[in-house]
């Protein structure tokens, strides 16, 4: 006749612990991870605006025409290398 081995508390609760421990660690690795994309998402769309409010302004002349040509395309190629 086999006898069942016990549990001791110690391990019992140990095993618990551990268990909460992780995958509490594993919660807040995901919504820090969700919030840093979220956050950095909100900083490359505030800075796109940015660039595309001040390439307009830059574009148009005084009399509301549109600048066309090379003037606009250093313009564009100025903000490309300002923003890698």
């Amino acid at each position: 006749m086999k006898t069942k081995k016990r549990t001791t508390l110690q391990r019992y609760w140990t095993k618990r612990y551990v268990l909460t421990l992780i995958s509490g660690l594993i919660l807040l690795s995901v919504f820090s991870l969700w919030w840093m994309e979220k956050t950095a998402l909100e900083y490359r769309l505030s800075l796109l605006k940015y660039l595309a409010d001040e390439t307009s302004d830059r574009a148009i002349k005084e009399n509301g025409q549109i600048v066309v040509g090379p003037i606009l395309s250093e313009i564009v190629e100025e903000r490309r290398k300002s923003s890698i």
